[in-house]
């Protein structure tokens, strides 16, 4: 999906900690800054509420509803009250940025990490190389990939992807 205000974006296990009102302006931040200062045409987004959209929307051709509530870890697409199709949900948000140099996903890491500490106050979130890192649990928060560069096998929301079948031409 593309950084609009067509999207939302989540962090799941910050939410638990810094509550609702703090991940979005979060999340804001993070959209904001992938749509206005890398250019919306130069990203593609993954994130926990834009697999959310594509599951309901799957979950409606399906002639069925998107739990989100029962499981705390999964979203659920049933027909009835049948599970057909459980989907482990993300806590961090994932991003192919439309470049060959991997000093441009540094730099994009880095200006993230400063917003957000902005953002809300702190000084909690670090880059390091192409991830942004909440300092405080260890786990990262936002996650860059060069378009050409697939996504490690534990993200199976853009595994094997290589940015140009997610609608990146080049």
């Amino acid at each position: 999906l593309k950084p609009t205000d067509d999207i939302e974006l989540s962090f799941r296990n910050l939410e638990k900690e810094l509550g609702p009102d703090q991940t979005k302006i979060l999340a804001q931040t993070v959209k904001d800054y992938l749509e206005n200062e890398v250019g919306e045409k130069n990203v593609i987004i993954y994130g926990s509420n834009s697999v959310k959209q594509y599951l309901e929307d799957i979950a409606r051709r399906l002639g069925g509803t998107l739990d989100e509530d029962s499981d705390p870890n999964a979203y659920l697409i049933k027909i009835g009250d049948e599970v057909k199709w459980q989907w482990r949900k993300p806590g961090d948000v994932d991003a192919f940025i439309k470049t060959d140099n991997p000093n441009d996903l540094q730099r994009i890491a880095q200006d993230l990490a400063d917003r957000m500490n902005k953002a809300i106050g702190t000084d909690r979130f670090e880059a390091e190389g192409n991830l942004v890192i909440d300092k405080i649990t260890g786990e990262h928060v936002v996650d860059l990939h060069m378009m050409n560069e697939s996504s490690d096998n534990f993200n199976l929301y853009a595994r094997g992807s290589t940015g140009a079948d997610l609608g990146m031409g080049l």
